[in-house]
């Protein structure tokens, strides 16, 4: 039998973003993958998903803001690969 969809009492968004190509770094192999997985994933579970692949520096600071501009008092907000703090 199919799973009943997730109840959902905020609006959930996300930001995933998958790098595979940097400009001066090696080739990731799984990166975008991993993040169209994970889109996926939060899709189905009722998150509004923004999915960005092989982005340069400047997309995605720009997504980043849009991003910021979406989200709402009250939101449920999730990125990936996770922001940590160091």
């Amino acid at each position: 039998a199919p799973a009943k969809p997730a109840v959902v009492y905020a609006n959930r968004k996300a930001l995933v973003i998958g790098n595979d190509s940097y400009k001066y770094v090696a080739q990731l192999s799984n990166a975008r993958e991993d993040a169209k997985t994970m889109a996926e994933n939060l899709k189905n579970v009722g998150y509004q998903v923004t999915l960005k692949l092989d982005v340069t520096e400047k997309e995605l600071k720009a997504s980043l803001r849009q991003f910021k501009g979406q989200v709402e008092s009250g939101d449920e907000v999730a990125f990936f690969p996770p922001v940590t703090g160091g």
